[in-house]
């Protein structure tokens, strides 16, 4: 007998106990508050926030190097005066 055939053998008798208690599980019948939802909205918007923040950053990252690079470069004459 090797590993894997004690494993199916146990999966085999898992699967079934697993389908049986859930057929025969009934309504929880819980109620939810709306503190649930709110939090969940939270958590939502925050991650879309994120989410929209680092592709504008990858977005405008090339036009910000850009216009570093334009403000960098010196004007005629080496940028000395009476040069």
């Amino acid at each position: 007998m090797t590993i894997f055939s004690a494993t199916r053998s146990r999966l085999g008798a898992i699967v079934p106990t697993l389908v049986l208690a859930m057929l025969a599980c009934q309504d929880a019948l819980a109620y939810i508050g709306p503190g649930a939802g709110v939090s969940f909205l939270g958590s939502l918007w925050a991650i879309l926030v994120g989410i929209v923040l680092a592709l504008a950053a990858i977005l405008f990252w090339p036009i910000r190097w850009l216009l570093r690079r334009a403000r960098r470069r010196t004007p005629p004459g080496g940028g000395t005066p009476g040069g």
